[in-house]
């Protein structure tokens, strides 16, 4: 179910019963996806999958679509949670950030889930010419701040379902992702939930 923050109501995160879609086009540079069958706990609960990142860790990941984009997000597991940290990366968002910036990046984040810090990471699909959370769902024109309810959603998603209320949320991307994060905060009204 969406919630609101400040004036905006985010679209709900639908959580897939794995990484498979079906994937439209209703014009020659737009994509719309949604899953080809749908988890049945949408909190991700019972449609996690493992996969395994640059350095060899296994990290759950679910399956999702948000606004008619579909992607798939990571986190590792930390025995306790004392913070959270969502970690978008740049451009168009296609790819894990961590493993986008190699096997430093990723060993630094595995010693932070070593001091109970859940990270948690998105890639979105490329949809049309490898536009990710960018790409367009009608043949209409589009504004930034409409598009950024997608990652605006997976942050709130993240904050409801991987990372304790009374454990700190911190988002970090560069370049697109932090548009990817700070939009949410600015335009959507996500402070309340983001701690830095």
């Amino acid at each position: 179910m969406p919630a609101a923050y400040g004036q905006t109501t985010l679209p709900a995160v639908t959580v897939c019963a794995g990484p498979d879609w079906v994937k439209s086009n209703p014009t020659s540079d737009s994509v719309v996806y949604r899953c080809k069958r749908v988890c049945s706990a949408q909190d991700g609960s019972k449609c996690t999958y493992p996969t395994t990142d640059i350095i060899g860790n296994h990290l759950r990941t679910i399956a999702f679509v948000v606004d008619s984009m579909a992607g798939q997000m990571r986190w590792n597991s930390p025995s306790t949670i004392a913070a959270g940290v969502f970690h978008h990366s740049g451009l168009n968002g296609t790819s894990f950030a961590s493993d986008a910036f190699g096997r430093d990046v990723r060993a630094l984040w595995a010693a932070f889930g070593n001091e109970g810090v859940r990270i948690v990471e998105p890639a979105r699909e490329g949809g049309v010419d490898a536009l990710g959370w960018f790409a367009r769902k009608s043949g209409t024109g589009t504004t930034l701040p409409a598009l950024a309810v997608r990652p605006a959603a997976l942050i709130q998603w993240t904050r409801a379902n991987l990372v304790p209320s009374d454990a700190k949320l911190g988002t970090v991307g560069c370049s697109g992702g932090s548009i990817a994060t700070f939009a949410p905060v600015f335009w959507h009204g996500l402070g309340p939930i983001v701690d830095y």
